[in-house]
């Protein structure tokens, strides 16, 4: 499973029908930034959601494909996709199966919370490899789930309290 690649290459990000397209803007230098929070008046210029009911529903979604629950889960995605884009209809091969179910999940996921700081998480949750980056400043390699750098190390602190736990 993959869910990688440039998430504004993506249709449904450069869709016009997609009321989400507004949260996504063009620099003085044309470079693409994130406006979702971008709220500059008092007394909101802190406000940054927890938990959104998105993440909730998504996260229901997510485990019912995994179960096999298509139904419930196609229901679950398309109404938290309706919210933006009340046409839209998902192409068959995309949730026919649960895999392909899971893979359109995580990408609905990569669009709905896009600076969110949930990616990593998708990703980690998912077992999937942490994807490889290139930019101006340098480059980093694809990280797989087993090599060591994949998870935070377990503070040593913790591990001197609890004894029953193990350095990963």
């Amino acid at each position: 499973m993959t869910v990688s690649g440039n998430l504004f290459a993506n249709e449904v990000v450069q869709s016009a029908d997609d009321a989400r397209n507004s949260l996504i803007g063009l620099s003085p230098a044309k470079h693409r930034i994130l406006k979702k929070f971008s709220i500059t008046t008092a007394p909101f210029r802190d406000y940054v959601p927890v938990l959104r009911y998105a993440e909730v529903i998504l996260n229901y979604a997510e485990a019912a494909a995994k179960m096999g629950q298509l139904t419930l889960a196609l229901d679950l995605l398309n109404s938290v996709r309706h919210r933006s884009s009340a046409q839209y209809v998902f192409p068959n091969d995309q949730v026919s199966t649960s895999d392909a179910l899971v893979q359109t999940i995580l990408m609905e996921r990569r669009i709905e919370f896009l600076g969110e700081g949930l990616r990593l998480q998708d990703i980690q949750r998912n077992g999937l490899a942490l994807p490889s980056k290139t930019g101006s400043i340098g480059l980093a390699p694809e990280v797989p789930p087993t090599a060591k750098n994949y998870m935070w190390p377990i503070p040593s602190g913790e591990l001197t309290t609890n004894k029953l736990c193990v350095p990963n």
